[in-house]
């Protein structure tokens, strides 16, 4: 969620570079929602390096762009990210064996990565 607020509005171009600086620790999101005990960055307050996170979001936006080329548009790198959401997906149930017999939940959240390119007039 905070990812996605922060690629919101980019063109394809600065978005691809952004996550790539995230990916690489060069760059934090700034955390606004979810950042209660989260460590401060110099000039940005509460951030941190969702790596994993950075390299979803940027194969899904190789994938809008490679939707966009297909469907005939002329340069998706000057596209604006007009929608961009990550929602709560299905959970894959699991258990976990513990001692005397027990088991605990051991499950597999996922997300729903939603992205759709606008052309710049």
């Amino acid at each position: 969620i905070e990812l996605a607020r922060q690629l919101r509005g980019r063109t394809v171009e600065k978005a691809r570079e952004y996550l790539e600086n995230v990916a690489s620790l060069k760059q934090a999101v700034p955390m606004r929602t979810y950042g209660r005990w989260v460590a401060h960055k110099s000039g940005i307050g509460p951030a941190r390096y969702p790596v994993k996170a950075a390299k979803a979001f940027l194969t899904i936006l190789e994938s809008a762009v490679a939707n966009a080329e297909f469907t005939g548009k002329e340069d998706p790198d000057t596209m604006v990210i007009a929608v961009i959401n990550a929602h709560k997906g299905p959970t894959s149930k699991g258990y976990r064996p513990r001692a005397y017999g027990r088991s605990s939940p051991w499950n597999q959240d996922t997300v729903n990565l939603e992205i759709v390119l606008e052309e710049v007039e």
